[in-house]
């Protein structure tokens, strides 16, 4: 069998290994949405419908840092002891200031968490959030988490903004060892494209599964945009002499495995490709809703 015939079987096996579950992702869109609310209602597991739906989970703690005026990264974490699951949930965008400073702040910059990684980026407001803020916090809670409870896995998750800075985390807990690779689970709601293809591809290598599950026509998946070709479809490679012209503009690409939903969750589809023109990048531009950005598999934000 020559190489790349073997190579293509392999992949194919890969993919058909892998089956979506739509009970644990709409667990995870629950404490998606539950991390928007305080620690005060989510002690108890008070937070109103999400929380009641989060059956056998267990509100840990709810990790808070100020990045200035009416601007946070947060994330909370909840325990599952009869699944042998822990959940990290990190919180979307907490106000227009914040949104603005996303899109403001979206140079590529150098992915330089991990030691083996190279030629990665990720998008300057999210690393630097994670980086200046929450990085140093969440290792020292997650090896504690680790040897408090041995064989569990993580369910790292989060909508909008916090599925960026999921993303994030997953790699970079895997890549340094503080959560082993066949521990960690990926589901993102609504995310932004967080890096270029190379971080993409590390961090789909970095994980057991991950699943970025897309509401219909939500605008926030779209942004910032990709690198485009000549037939309107996103390229990772050159686009020869226009790579000229746009190598001053840093472009996103998503990380395979989408779930795209139609209007309303009346049926899905799993793109196992990367940006993937039949599923949510099918919408053009002016085609696009923040409506269904705010709603995913029944759930939205209430406290």
């Amino acid at each position: 069998m020559t190489k790349p015939l073997f190579l293509v079987i392999f992949s194919l096996l890969f993919v058909l290994s892998i089956q979506y579950d739509q009970a644990t992702a709409t667990e995870m869109a629950k404490a998606s949405f539950a991390t928007y609310c305080g620690a005060k209602k989510l002690e108890g597991m008070k937070c109103g419908s999400n929380c009641n739906s989060l059956h056998g989970y267990s509100f840990t703690r709810q990790s808070s840092f100020s990045q200035g005026f009416d601007d946070t990264l947060t994330y909370s974490t909840f325990i599952n002891s009869a699944k042998r699951r822990i959940v990290l949930a990190f919180r979307g965008t907490s106000s227009i200031t914040q949104l603005a400073k996303e899109i403001g702040f979206s140079a590529g910059v150098n992915f330089g968490n991990c030691p083996n990684l190279k030629n990665a980026k990720a998008l300057l407001y999210f690393l630097g959030g994670y980086n200046g803020k929450i990085r140093n916090t969440l290792f020292s809670q997650v090896r504690a988490l680790v040897k408090a409870h041995p064989g569990f896995s993580f369910y790292i998750t989060g909508h909008s903004l916090g599925g960026a800075l999921a993303t994030i985390a997953a790699l970079d807990l895997s890549c340094n060892g503080i959560v082993s690779r066949n521990q960690i689970h990926l589901y993102t709601f609504g995310s932004p494209r967080v890096g270029d293809v190379n971080f993409a591809n590390a961090v789909m290598g970095a994980v057991s599964e991950h699943w970025r599950i897309v509401h219909d026509r939500d605008m926030v998946p779209h942004i910032p945009p990709c690198k485009m070709d000549t037939i309107g479809h996103c390229s990772s490679g050159s686009l020869g002499l226009a790579d000229t012209f746009l190598g001053a503009f840093n472009y996103g690409w998503h990380l395979g495995h989408e779930v795209f939903y139609d209007h309303g969750f009346g049926s899905s589809k799993v793109c196992y490709g990367s940006e993937d023109p039949s599923c949510s990048n099918k919408y053009p531009p002016t085609n696009l809703s923040i409506d269904d950005h705010n709603v995913y598999l029944g759930t939205r934000q209430v406290c």
